[in-house]
């Protein structure tokens, strides 16, 4: 009986604490910048977040569901082949502000740290920004004339629109455009 009180107490602990969290940023945005906090929406985040989360769980193999509860090994940095580049890009936004921060890193295939961006950036959508992030990560690549590149980017729907012959929405319409336009050339 105590094993599985245990396990339900871990259990509820993995549900309270990200909401904890959540509630944490929502109240010091209201404390500090004097927004208003609606718990409808911080609820809401919280349960988007989960699924978000699950998703990404289901589609690694890595992640296996024990009779303890949910394991997850630790991450590790995997080598690339030699002569290959691997870019992240990401951004950050904070809507409220129309503000955000992209960032970019490059690394060889001893993942040393080679190249990086840090650029502050006006913004009215999230999509914009991770747009932004992968603009800059393919003119860093061309700046660096990386024959062979792989650019890593959480944002699925900047990827499909990078790779795909769609039309993307028109507030990230130049941007995904310029990425079509940017060749990479090898030395």
């Amino acid at each position: 009986m105590a094993k599985n009180t245990g396990i339900a107490v871990r259990k509820v602990g993995e549900v309270i604490d990200p909401a904890r969290q959540l509630w944490d940023e929502a109240r010091n945005e209201y404390l500090f910048n004097h927004y208003p906090v609606d718990l409808i929406e911080v609820i809401a985040k919280a349960k988007r977040e989960e699924v978000e989360f699950l998703a990404a769980c289901a589609m690694d193999s890595a992640f296996v569901e024990t009779a303890v509860g949910a394991q997850c090994p630790e991450p590790q940095w995997v080598p690339h082949p030699r002569g290959i580049w691997k870019i992240n890009c990401d951004a950050a936004t904070n809507l409220s502000r129309w503000r955000g921060v992209v960032v970019v890193i490059l690394r060889d295939e001893k993942g040393n740290l080679v190249d990086g961006i840090v650029a502050k950036i006006r913004l009215t959508t999230a999509l914009q920004g991770k747009a932004i992030a992968m603009r800059l990560a393919c003119a860093m690549a061309r700046a660096r004339h990386c024959a062979v590149v792989e650019i890593e980017s959480d944002c699925k729907t900047v990827i499909q629109l990078c790779v795909l012959e769609g039309v993307p929405p028109w507030e990230i319409y130049a941007v995904i455009k310029d990425i079509g336009h940017w060749p990479i050339v090898g030395v």
